[in-house]
């Protein structure tokens, strides 16, 4: 059964994070976020929203930066086929 893990990167203040996963015969369960595992490694947030994409092959999204109203960003990154 694998835990959550938290690695730091080499850029300040973004931590790669591998969510709780159990793979079994049948697919999958997976936990992206506990509010009491974040906290003991001092990620300190509710989520406020999740938005999910999909992006066609060769195509690459980026992540928007605001000085006003800013907000703490997370990004999912996995390999699959999108249903399009």
């Amino acid at each position: 059964m694998s835990q959550f893990a938290f690695q730091d990167t080499s850029i300040p203040g973004l931590i790669s994070i591998t969510p709780f996963l159990v793979p079994d015969d049948s697919g999958y369960l997976s936990r992206p976020f506990e509010k009491s595992v974040f906290a003991s490694q001092g990620i300190e947030q509710e989520p406020w929203e999740e938005l999910r994409s999909c992006s066609k092959k060769e195509v690459l999204r980026g992540l928007h930066f605001q000085r006003k109203h800013s907000q703490d960003n997370w990004c999912r990154c996995f390999a699959a086929r999108c249903m399009m």
